[in-house]
């Protein structure tokens, strides 16, 4: 018995398929025919990942216009008694991918030489198709080039990719959100005039900005165009490679135009298939497919019915089982969304049902007119539009006016990688957009969502107006990492101030600072460091409050430390009288010091009553918005400015009479640096808060300026008094005999000669025994010198000089060595005292001995590392011994013994 299918071979007609088969290896050609080598193809090459492109794309395509024609040539009922005969053209040049003198070589052709050929399927490129349309003016042509939709142009060509009604589908979308501005971003130039442009102009859609024929090399000047224009909304036109390109380029060199704050349109999807350098991740990064989230892709799209969904399964079926043999198995969502092989399949099943209705709807024709191309003056797109094919892409597969397929519209987003999540669709006249239910299904996306998600994870779409930047400092920004390492560093200091005092209490050079001023100077700054972070991020009600309540009580606290500390020894140094105890105790400079801050309070608590403090927002500089602290009585501020000042002036007037303190007690430098940083940045505030351009500038520079002030009192407290005692603990005593020679490692890698006096020995030359003065008595103030000898290897002098009318040899340590002042006086008698210097030797170590004796002993000696220090001392003040018959210089006679009495402060 035969088959019902025998009779099918009775006859036959030819379909060309024509694309890029020059990219196929080992094809042998009769022109632009292939006659062998293709049936030779590697299935596994082909279907590999790896080596997806041009190639792949287009085999894959041309399969299912091929498994079309298989299921056609087996089904009785279309084209009875005729086989489908497939015929395969190359219109690929070498020289490029745009070739229309080729793909008209290849049309032309096909007309002359192959009259078996009634219908051709392709071509690959849609820029060659409008060239070989102009030919095949009796065939019926797939592409998806928008300009062909013109059927007074191209009556012979239809596709089953649906493209016109996407302008207005895309226009449903954007005023379901409410979006009337767009940006256009094209490959070519005019590629979607037609299709997008001129719909949503019609629409009243806004096309701010319309870019053409850029790439990704043309980044920055695509950022800056869409952002002078304020566009949010872009529409990219183009290939899904150079979408891509262009897109992660944006992201990841400039990191511009992509973000919550912008919504991404490709009409042809996007991927990183053909990156720049041909390695994705060395162009952008690892996890770039990550950056793809939210990007919508319009498609005209059937939804699945029962008999779309059979279909789908079968010919899922047939590329599988055309696969096993190479150990491959393609899903259906790679044959949608990958590949054309759904719209391939169903346009040569859509040829083959036209020509089929159209015989039996006009029994006059017969099978020898289509065969012999004498039906191709009926065969216009027209008689396919409604043939009652049920295809993988349609159920029934209906054609348009415009001869594309006759579709819904969904709409899909990239979700992370480029797998594609359904969100919304429109009706099939695009005249409504809704958001999709949980249970609709298609072949060519993933998953299902009920609303869009957008890049960052917002479902609520943003405005389409300009983007108003924030004048505001960013945490991440530079300035916000520098106002952060400020505080963080501030901090640092106050803290560490703290510990050392607590750590050295006992020593002289933190007693003499006192060490509950120095503990609280160290606390209160801490708010003010504190107030700096307030200045980074948005303006708010509560940071204008907080912040001046920070800043100014740590002021008054450092302040108020410095006057009352320093009034309290001007007060001791300069009294006429003897001085209660109660009045420079501690508890009353900590009343004194409560007082200072609480005024402080009390004129803060009235400012923020008066104040009334709120937020303005304003626009200024080109979109860029402004908040800032206002208040309804501006002259409220008046009060703490007035107050502040007049702490400053009283730290100036404290200053001037510490010019009388000794230098064990004076912070006279301390004194002078603070006033004048504190007078110099209150000026600058003042200055830099005129200056009303940029809120965020004028924060940062005040708040670099209030550490500025803060640090000042704080380093110069820490560092002068922590330095030497750091140093004197990380030195080594060498016990040589009654004295000590100390070596100290430098970063110089040598040691430092370092002086030391031994006690004082007794004998008849003293005045009275073992001389010294208490560290409250300004010895350096009390000496009319006629020589100082500076010793720059410590903080120091020697001098000759008098005292009390007397010749004295005056030793001035420096305070590292916790030595109090020495003094000794030389009685102006013979013999006078002589100068030597010994070399010594202890323990293998040899050093050198400067001292002074006379008949009753040595008086006093210092020991050196090297001869040629003790040498140049001992030459200097030989220099200026007196001579026996020396009077002693009126000048002198000014100063009273009485004046060396000690006047302890406690």
């Amino acid at each position: 018995m035969s088959s019902p299918t025998d009779n099918k071979k009775s006859s036959n007609i030819t379909i060309a398929f024509i694309g890029p088969y020059r990219l196929f290896p080992g094809l042998k050609y009769n022109g632009s025919l292939i006659i062998s080598g293709y049936e030779q193809q590697n299935v596994s090459i082909m279907s590999s990942p790896a080596n997806w492109g041009a190639k792949t794309w287009w085999y894959w395509n041309q399969i299912g216009a091929q498994f079309a024609i298989d299921n056609i040539n087996k089904n009785p009922n279309v084209l009875p008694n005729t086989t489908i005969v497939i015929k395969r053209f190359n219109d690929y040049c070498k020289r490029s991918n745009v070739c229309g003198g080729s793909a008209m070589t290849t049309a032309q052709e096909i007309y002359e030489n192959h009259p078996d050929v009634v219908a051709v399927f392709g071509d690959f490129y849609g820029s060659t198709v409008r060239y070989s349309a102009q030919v095949y003016s009796q065939f019926h042509v797939l592409s998806r080039k928008p300009v062909l939709l013109d059927k007074n142009k191209y009556p012979y060509f239809f596709q089953t990719i649906t493209v016109s009604g996407i302008g207005q589908a895309v226009f449903q979308l954007l005023k379901f959100w409410n979006v009337k501005r767009v940006a256009i971003i094209s490959e070519s130039s005019h590629s979607c005039d037609d299709t997008i442009i001129n719909p949503l102009i019609a629409n009243g859609i806004e096309i701010v900005e319309n870019l053409q024929s850029v790439t990704y090399k043309d980044a920055k000047f695509i950022a800056d165009s869409i952002e002078r224009v304020g566009a949010r909304y872009l529409i990219y036109c183009g290939g899904s490679s150079a979408m891509g390109n262009t897109y992660l380029t944006l992201k990841t060199k400039l990191n511009r135009l992509v973000g919550p704050d912008y919504v991404w349109f490709t009409l042809n999807g996007c991927d990183a298939m053909a990156p720049p350098s041909g390695n994705a991740t060395k162009d952008f990064g690892k996890g770039y497919s990550n950056l793809f989230q939210g990007i919508i892709q319009p498609y005209g799209l059937n939804l699945n019915t029962p008999g779309m969904t059979q279909l789908q399964f079968n010919i899922t079926r047939q590329v599988n089982i055309f696969q096993a043999p190479w150990g491959w198995r393609y899903s259906l969502q790679t044959l949608a969304s990958w590949f054309n092989t759904l719209p391939s399949h169903d346009c040569t099943a859509l040829l083959a049902y036209g020509m089929d209705q159209l015989l039996r709807n006009n029994p006059s024709l017969s099978l020898a007119d289509l065969s012999s191309r004498a039906l191709q003056k009926h065969m216009n797109y027209t008689a396919f539009m409604s043939t009652g094919l049920t295809g993988l892409t349609g159920d029934p597969l209906t054609l348009t006016e415009n001869g594309d397929t006759a579709a819904t519209f969904i709409f899909q987003y990239f979700n992370y990688t480029p797998a594609s999540i359904l969100f919304g669709y429109t009706d099939s006249r695009q005249t409504k957009f809704q958001y999709a239910s949980l249970d609709m299904k298609t072949y060519l996306t993933a998953a299902t969502n009920n609303t869009m998600v957008f890049f960052g994870g917002g479902s609520i779409p943003p405005p389409d107006g300009p983007i108003y930047t924030t004048d505001t400092i960013d945490p991440l920004s530079q300035q916000g990492e520098i106002l952060t390492g400020l505080s963080a560093i501030g901090i640092a200091i106050s803290v560490s101030l703290l510990l050392f005092v607590l750590s050295f209490r006992k020593q002289t050079t933190v007693k003499s600072g006192s060490i509950i001023f120095l503990s609280i100077l160290a606390i209160g700054s801490i708010p003010a460091y504190t107030s700096i972070l307030l200045s980074i991020g948005d303006e708010s009600v509560f940071k204008c409050s907080i912040r001046p309540w920070l800043q100014l009580v740590s002021l008054s606290i450092i302040l108020g430390c410095l006057i009352v500390k320093n009034g309290r020894v001007c007060m001791v140094y300069n009294a006429k009288s003897k001085i209660s105890k109660k009045f420079v105790s501690d508890s009353f400079m900590l009343f004194l010091l409560g007082m200072i801050v609480a005024m402080e309070l009390i004129l803060l608590g009235i400012y923020h009553k008066l104040s009334r403090l709120r937020i303005q927002t304003e626009v200024v500089r080109n979109s860029v918005l402004q908040k800032t602290c206002t208040n309804r009585l501006p002259g409220a501020a008046y009060i703490l400015w007035i107050y502040n000042c007049l702490l400053i002036a009283l730290l100036v007037g404290i200053t001037y009479a510490s010019r009388n303190v000794g230098p064990n007690h004076s912070e006279v430098t301390l004194l002078i640096t603070t006033s004048a940083v504190s007078i110099v940045v209150g000026i600058l505030v003042v200055v830099l808060r005129q200056d009303t351009t940029s809120i965020a500038q004028t924060e940062f520079a005040t708040s670099v300026l209030i550490w500025v002030a803060i640090s000042t009192p704080i380093v110069l407290n820490l560092f002068p008094r922590a330095v030497p005692i750091i140093g004197d603990k990380t030195g080594t005593w060498v016990s040589t005999g009654s004295s000590s020679t100390k070596r100290m490692s430098t970063s110089k890698g040598n040691y430092q000669p370092v002086a030391r006096p031994s006690e004082l020995t007794k004998n008849p030359f003293f005045k009275r025994k073992n001389t010294s003065f208490s560290s409250s008595i300004p010895v350096t103030l009390a000496i009319y010198s006629s020589k100082i000898i500076p010793l720059s290897w410590f903080s120091g002098s020697i001098c000759i000089g008098y005292i009390g009318m007397k010749h004295v040899l005056i030793f001035v340590v420096s305070p590292e060595f916790e030595i109090q002042p020495k003094a000794l006086e030389l009685k102006t008698q013979q013999p006078l005292p002589e100068i030597e210097t010994l070399t010594c030797v202890n323990n293998g170590n040899e050093f050198f001995r400067l001292q002074l004796a006379c008949q009753g002993g040595v008086v006093v000696f210092l020991d050196f590392v090297k001869r040629d220090f003790a040498e140049k001392v001992r030459t200097a003040v030989g220099q200026d011994m007196p001579a026996p018959d020396e009077k002693v210089p009126e000048s002198a006679r000014v100063l009273k013994n009485e004046s060396l009495k000690v006047r302890p402060f406690n």
